[in-house]
């Protein structure tokens, strides 16, 4: 008999439980936020709805097992900022204002939020190219982990933020100079709402822009390098990162005016002679920037070679007959 109304008992507890259960109003709790996927640094809202008007209500907020996160007397709840802290399941419930408050809805279905927290940002040089001579353009990337984009990125050097903001994830240095060297970093943050950083500040990209110098070379048609007068000589202004579109500058040793101008690194002197023989330096120009002079090299013009000699010998030759002609015709023509 003791069982039965124990039986009895524990039966009429769960069928008052689940009467109970069946008649408190139904919550809902919906996330709000001004777009799909909520990311970072978002501003969310939560809002719990129960069918009907209600007034003089208090919300209760839970968070994954704090069933006493939080209480409003409003049916939203906003949280500003979120980090990766905020993650978690939420749910919400309405309870009756008062001496003697009472729930007054069921717990409502749960929210679940995951938040990521900052992106990692990864600056590198666009081309990955070393040496960085004074003259190039540099481009800058700034990488955000997962392909984000749609950013506004901070440019930093050495520390400090002296480049403007860009919606680009690129930034291009033009015609670098030495000043131009130094500890790159940037990082991405959102700029439409909160300006706040979504990225860690990259990883420090040190450049480091060189000098261009230059190297003069002396080149005749003898194989032993030797230089006769009427010969075709060659000097050559070698300049570290091949320079494009800069102008080539040969100077006399001792003169600060160039002795040529080219566009092109290579000078020719044709026919030789002796009074070209003395030192020479080169340079390349471009606007303000120009490459180091390279160091003297010396031009030195022997007597005419054999083989000049025979060359200007046959020269006199045929110049001597055509005279001799010439001076046949214009004596016929007289008588």
């Amino acid at each position: 008999m003791q069982a039965f109304e124990l039986h009895l008992f524990l039966w009429l507890i769960a069928v008052t439980l689940s009467l109970k259960e069946e008649a408190c109003r139904k919550a809902t709790l919906t996330l709000k936020t001004w777009r799909k996927t909520v990311k970072f640094r978002d501003n969310i809202t939560l809002v719990c709805s129960i069918n009907g008007t209600f007034t003089g209500l208090t919300y209760h907020w839970h968070k994954d097992h704090q069933t006493d996160w939080g209480v409003s007397r409003e049916n939203t709840i906003t949280i500003p900022f979120v980090t990766e802290s905020d993650s978690g399941q939420y749910r919400c419930a309405a309870y009756t204002s008062g001496p003697y408050p009472g729930a007054f809805s069921c717990r409502s279905n749960a929210v679940k939020l995951s938040i990521k927290g900052l992106l990692t940002a990864t600056l590198m040089l666009r081309d990955q190219r070393e040496p960085v001579y004074i003259g190039e353009d540099v481009t800058l990337v700034c990488s955000i982990e997962n392909g984000y984009t749609g950013w506004t990125y901070h440019w930093y050097k050495d520390g400090y933020s002296d480049r403007n903001k860009s919606n680009e994830h690129m930034v291009t240095i033009s015609s670098v100079t030495m000043s131009d060297s130094g500890e790159y970093q940037c990082a991405a943050y959102r700029d439409d709402r909160y300006p706040v950083f979504v990225s860690t500040a990259s990883n420090a990209l040190t450049l480091s822009v060189h000098e261009r110098k230059a190297k003069l070379q002396i080149t005749s048609s003898h194989t032993d390098g030797r230089i006769f007068e009427g010969d075709e000589v060659h000097l050559s202004c070698n300049v570290d990162g091949d320079p494009v579109m800069w102008k080539f500058e040969l100077y006399k040793t001792g003169n600060e005016t160039p002795y040529r101008v080219e566009m092109k690194k290579k000078f020719t002197i044709s026919p030789v002679t002796l009074s070209h023989s003395r030192g020479y330096r080169c340079r390349a120009v471009k606007g303000d920037l120009q490459s180091n002079f390279s160091d003297p090299v010396q031009l030195h013009v022997l007597g005419l070679s054999l083989e000049n000699k025979i060359r200007l010998a046959i020269s006199g030759l045929v110049l001597v007959v055509l005279l001799i002609i010439v001076a046949e015709c214009l004596w016929i023509k007289v008588r």
